[in-house]
């Protein structure tokens, strides 16, 4: 009985140890440095269409191409103008502003290349370099769609 008893107090004692460590670590504090405030421009990886400058689309088939990703600290807001440098896009196709994504419905075959200017990038109020892309839009399929 009294050997059942100690072995008893000792699986209490080590299942109080471990729950002491759990909570302890649950209630640790973290030293996190704070990120100085300011525009943290775009990248390559972070350009319109994930930096990949060929895009290919089909006529008659939605086309989609994703906005550059900066990111301005602490507040995670800035603000851009959005215009097209030199070149056209696909007809059917648009440059949106907000966000400066490129959407639509390629409607004739061919090439085109395409200069985008991302310019009076501000964050926090302050202004901050330009941003360019070139893209080259490669459209293939039969026919043109109306």
């Amino acid at each position: 009985m009294q050997k059942k008893l100690k072995q008893l107090i000792g699986a209490l004692t080590l299942l109080g140890f471990i729950i002491t460590i759990i909570a302890c670590a649950s209630t640790q504090k973290t030293h996190t440095v704070a990120e100085k405030p300011g525009w943290y421009g775009i990248g390559y990886s972070d350009s319109w269409n994930g930096g990949q400058n060929d895009i290919d689309g089909r006529i008659g088939y939605a086309l989609y191409v994703s906005s550059p990703k900066g990111r301005c600290a602490p507040s995670g807001k800035w603000t851009v103008n959005t215009s097209i440098v030199s070149g056209t896009l696909p007809p059917g196709m648009t440059l949106n502003s907000a966000p400066s994504t490129i959407t639509g419905t390629p409607t004739e075959r061919g090439h085109w290349i395409v200069k985008l200017r991302m310019s009076n990038i501000i964050c926090n109020g302050s202004s901050y370099k330009d941003f360019e892309q070139e893209l080259r839009f490669h459209i293939t399929g039969s026919g043109k769609v109306n």
